[in-house]
């Protein structure tokens, strides 16, 4: 279309350039001089064109609408905890137009999920948190390209921590746990005791559930007669109800050994319950909830706080039985199954340190690599200065 040229009421001269976009409706913007309102109709035609051309309103569209529209679609549990994640912690993004974020402004952002967010009085994420935002942010960033928002997301990539794997140093000694099932049930004098915690502790070190599906665990789901926990569901975050499983290799039946059975025996006999509803609860303002991740490890805080006892959370009781299980031999496939990973190659790289024969490996292959010491240099026998201490250190087999 044309350049037209416009002289304001001060006197001042504009040119003002109109198009028509890809929908027939037209477009335009004012420029200083001629040249520039001419360059930018051949630009923005020759985008309209190839298809390249995104209206100015949706460039301005913001992060944060972006991601509250995504997080409102229809998908899985996990899915949608982990967009609304993303979500409440975009922190300045948030109102910045999709259009104007550049990768410099996503770096200040993952520096401060890690040293101290702002929007959450300075609180922090751990590395392997703050990558895992920021890959969501990039998927955000990728729908807004195929939605012709953008035409390329901001280039970043934001590394987990080094390693993820288990030392042993990490892992609660079997006396630890006792202690916190003993000081879980006792009462103490600014503190009730509590039972459940004191079962949910022993069912979870014994069955390696995650404690959402150990909140969401249903009585009809614990079977006496073959032993076995069948995993069919778990406890949304708030408790109020049911939700899918974390993926469909963790829908599982995990075999359990007698004192576990016993233990959600005795709890039952104690709390009884219909076979329909879960062996755990707790009651908010006289309603019934299932326990959550919060609610579980608040109360597990409490008791290690009251009683000095480690900073663990339910989730080290899940390691444990995983090294339990390796340190009686069990395969990485087994262990995989019981815990109901995904992938082997996230047990493998969880429990590295952990997996069965490595340190009997180890020492042969190491053996067999110095065994010429005991030929040639006198290892295995017994040995003293010769007497008179006169020949410089010459050493005589006394054994």
């Amino acid at each position: 279309m044309a350049v037209q040229k416009r002289v304001t009421k001060s006197g001042t001269v504009r040119w003002v350039a109109r198009i028509r976009d890809s929908n027939g409706k037209e477009r335009s913007k004012s420029f200083d001089t001629r040249r520039e309102a001419k360059a930018w109709v051949e630009y923005t035609q020759s985008e309209i064109r190839q298809g390249l051309w995104i209206p100015p309103e949706l460039g301005a569209v913001t992060v944060g609408q972006l991601a509250r529209e995504w997080a409102d679609q229809p998908a899985r549990y996990n899915t949608k905890a982990n967009r609304e994640a993303l979500f409440r912690n975009l922190g300045p993004l948030a109102d910045m137009p999709i259009a104007a974020v550049r990768s410099t402004d996503i770096s200040a952002w993952h520096a401060e999920l890690i040293h101290g967010r702002s929007w959450k009085d300075g609180t922090t994420l751990s590395a392997n948190s703050s990558a895992n935002l920021a890959g969501m942010l990039s998927g955000l960033f990728a729908r807004a390209v195929d939605d012709n928002l953008i035409h390329d997301a901001p280039k970043f990539t934001m590394k987990k921590s080094a390693s993820t794997s288990l030392e042993r140093a990490d892992i609660l000694t079997p006396a630890e746990i006792e202690t916190l099932i003993l000081r879980a049930g006792e009462d103490h004098y600014n503190s009730p005791a509590r039972p459940w915690l004191a079962a949910m502790i022993a069912v979870a070190a014994g069955s390696g559930l995650r404690v959402s599906e150990l909140g969401g665990l249903k009585v009809e789901n614990v079977d006496f007669l073959r032993q076995q926990i069948h995993v069919r569901q778990q406890a949304n975050v708030t408790g109020d109800d049911f939700a899918p499983l974390k993926s469909e290799s963790a829908r599982r039946s995990v075999p359990v050994p007698d004192a576990v059975l016993e233990v959600i025996d005795r709890h039952l006999h104690d709390f009884p319950r219909r076979p329909d509803e879960t062996v755990f609860y707790r009651m908010v303002r006289g309603v019934e909830r299932m326990h959550t991740k919060n609610s579980a490890n608040r109360a597990l805080g409490r008791v290690q706080a009251l009683h000095g006892l480690r900073d663990k959370t339910f989730h080290d009781f899940r390691h444990y039985y995983a090294t339990v299980l390796f340190g009686a031999g069990a395969p990485v496939n087994v262990v995989q199954v019981a815990l109901g990973h995904a992938h082997p190659t996230t047990t493998m790289e969880t429990y590295i340190h952990f997996l069965p024969g490595r340190e009997d490996v180890t020492r042969e292959a190491a053996a067999g690599g110095v065994a010429f010491l005991r030929d040639h240099s006198g290892i295995g026998a017994r040995t003293k200065p010769l007497a008179g201490g006169g020949d410089g250190g010459r050493l005589q087999v006394v054994g």
